[in-house]
C-alpha cells in the first residue's frame, strides 16, 4: 500500500509526524503544502505527568514538522498552494498515485469531491463521531461530558462524514497543558497511529464501526464558552 502524508504546516501535522516516527510508521512520501514559514518550534511546556494522565505520548512542540520528517528520512516535497483544492496540489497528489492519503490540512477547508477521488483520505477528527461533528468539537465535548475524543474516518464531501474506522475517548487536558497546539494534536495522532499500525499488520484499513445516527454539527465555539472550558484546565 502506497501511503502519502499530505501535510499543512500546522501543529497537528507536527504531532502526526512525531507519532508516526516513534511508532515506526514510514509513509512512502510527504507532500507539504502552504507557507513553509509557519513551520516553527513552539516553546510550550510538556511533562511526563501530563502524558501519564492522558495516556498518550505528547507531541514535542519545540520540534518542527520538517525536522521530524528529515530525521526520519522520509522523501518529501513542497507545494506553495495554500488550498487543498488547488489544481497544482491535485496534480502533485495524483503523481504519487497513493493508495492512502494521511490528511492533515488547514482548518476551515472543505475538500472537493474531485480531490477526494485521488484518495482515500484518512483524517482524524477531534470529537466522537457522529455525536460531535463540525468545528472545535473538542471544547464542546469537554464542557458537555468532561472528556474529549478523537475519531479516525475516511473523508467524503459531507462535514466529518464518511466511514468511521476508530474512536477513542481521552481524559481532559491536564492543568497547564496547551490545548490547541499540544493536547489536540496528541490525541489525534494517537488514534491515527493506531489505524496505521493496523494497516501495517493486516494490509487493510480497519472495518468501519456501525453507524449510530446522524449526531449534531457544531460550529466555531464562542470565546466565552472556550474560556469556560479553559478555566477547568487551570484548576
Amino acid at each position: 500500500m502506497r501511503v502519502l502524508f499530505l501535510a499543512a504546516y500546522t501543529s497537528r501535522s507536527r504531532a502526526y509526524a512525531q507519532a508516526m516516527a516513534c511508532g515506526g510508521i514510514n509513509p512512502d512520501a510527504v507532500l507539504y503544502f502552504g507557507d513553509a514559514g509557519r513551520d516553527v518550534g513552539l516553546d510550550l511546556p510538556v511533562s511526563a505527568d501530563a502524558e501519564a494522565q492522558i495516556g498518550a505520548s505528547l507531541v514535542d512542540p519545540r520540534i518542527t514538522l520538517c525536522e521530524t520528517v528529515a530525521l526520519a528520512g522520509w522523501p518529501a516535497e513542497h507545494c506553495d498552494a495554500e488550498s487543498v483544492n488547488s489544481p497544482e496540489l491535485m496534480a502533485r497528489i495524483q503523481a504519487h498515485a497513493p493508495d492512502l492519503v494521511i490528511y492533515s490540512g488547514y482548518g476551515g477547508q472543505l475538500i472537493k469531491a474531485e480531490v477526494l477521488a485521488l484518495g482515500p483520505f484518512l483524517h482524524v477528527h477531534s470529537g466522537w463521531l457522529p455525536d460531535h461533528r463540525g468545528s472545535t468539537t473538542l471544547y464542546y465535548s469537554w464542557i458537555e461530558r468532561g472528556d474529549c475524543a478523537a475519531s479516525a474516518l475516511l473523508l467524503d464531501p459531507r462535514i466529518d462524514g464518511g466511514p468511521t474506522l476508530l474512536r477513542k475517548r481521552f481524559p481532559p487536558p491536564p492543568p497547564g497543558l496547551d490545548v490547541d497546539h499540544v493536547y489536540d494534536g496528541t490525541i489525534r495522532a494517537n488514534v491515527m497511529v493506531d489505524v496505521l499500525q493496523h494497516v501495517r499488520r493486516t494490509g487493510a484499513l480497519p472495518t468501519p464501526v456501525p453507524e449510530e445516527g446522524s449526531g449534531s454539527v457544531y460550529y466555531v465555539i464562542h470565546p466565552v464558552l472556550k474560556h469556560l472550558a479553559l478555566l477547568q484546565n487551570e484548576r
